[in-house]
């Protein structure tokens, strides 16, 4: 008994050691860092992935498949299934072998459980835009399905800024955003204010259209839950002409799917059960103990 309890001793000291190093920000100001990296051109190309949801197999096929000739990529939300830290320490090693300015938008995989703390910790401002060349892209965060008042007029005045294209990128499609007083709005903003490409992903059914002159891109899914094929989307833009094309890699049934983007992602930080447990029965045993004497 002496050796199991010196062995479930040693083993709650090493978990809760693991605990606290996972609970340290992994790095900060990730977005703005990688933007710094991006090499303004006039010509360029980026890829933009949709929901990964940490499935690790998939995301080594899509690091492979990846055009090394894009200037930078955007994971377009749910990064991560259940947005714990151990997760993003999975996903950031994950993302650094593609090799190329990797800016992530957070979706609602990166809100569960409050975790939308840990992503403002790693990834910085949750909307933001920057310009590469004559193309301004902005970033929006609509991870609670709205886009709320403050961030809207804010959205008005970027779109007011004078460049030859203009890019919107949000994780939720616009059209879900029916909740949102300003979320019916959007589109006739995106129509006065000449955006060219409106980005989103989550539908999980790579769809590319136009509508009052305005593109719409709805990137499939990259990892996630679907019954279609794996897939990301190759944006090239040459002033004003802008080229979509959908590039699939790799296709998986729906039990490797539950697995890889589920289960797995779950057992990763399981051990904080194990660690509970543990401590549990210690604490258990010590009061039995302390009864006796």
């Amino acid at each position: 008994m002496d050796n199991l309890k010196s062995i479930l001793i040693s083993t709650a000291i090493f978990l809760t050691a693991l605990a606290i190093v996972c609970s340290f920000p992994l790095v900060s100001n990730w977005n703005q860092d990688q933007i710094s990296k991006i090499t303004n051109k006039n010509n360029f190309c980026f890829a933009v992935v949709g929901d990964t949801n940490n499935n690790i197999a998939a995301f080594s096929k899509l690091a492979d498949s990846l055009n090394k000739n894009c200037s930078f990529i955007v994971i377009n939300g749910n990064l991560v299934s259940y947005g714990t830290n151990e997760e993003y320490y999975l996903a950031l090693n994950q993302i650094k072998k593609i090799n190329l300015p990797a800016i992530v938008v957070i979706g609602d995989h990166e809100i569960l459980s409050g975790s939308k703390l840990i992503f403002e910790e790693i990834f910085g401002e949750t909307y933001f835009s920057f310009n590469n060349s004559n193309n301004l892209f902005v970033i929006l965060d609509n991870s609670l399905g709205y886009v709320d008042a403050k961030q809207y007029n804010w959205l008005k005045n970027e779109l007011n800024k004078n460049y030859e294209n203009k890019i919107v990128i949000m994780h939720a499609p616009w059209r879900d955003m029916n909740i949102s007083p300003n979320g019916k709005n959007l589109e006739e903003l995106f129509k006065t204010k000449n955006v060219s490409l409106v980005i989103s992903t989550r539908a999980n059914r790579y769809t590319n259209f136009s509508k009052d002159r305005v593109n719409y891109l709805i990137v499939g899914s990259s990892g996630g839950i679907t019954n279609e094929s794996f897939s990301y989307a190759k944006v090239c833009i040459n002033h004003n002409n802008i080229k979509i094309d959908n590039i699939e890699f790799d296709k998986e049934n729906k039990i490797e799917q539950l697995f890889n983007t589920l289960i797995w992602p779950g057992l990763i930080f399981g051990y904080k059960i194990l660690l509970i447990g543990i401590v549990t029965y210690l604490g258990l045993e010590f009061l039995k103990h302390q009864r006796r004497n």
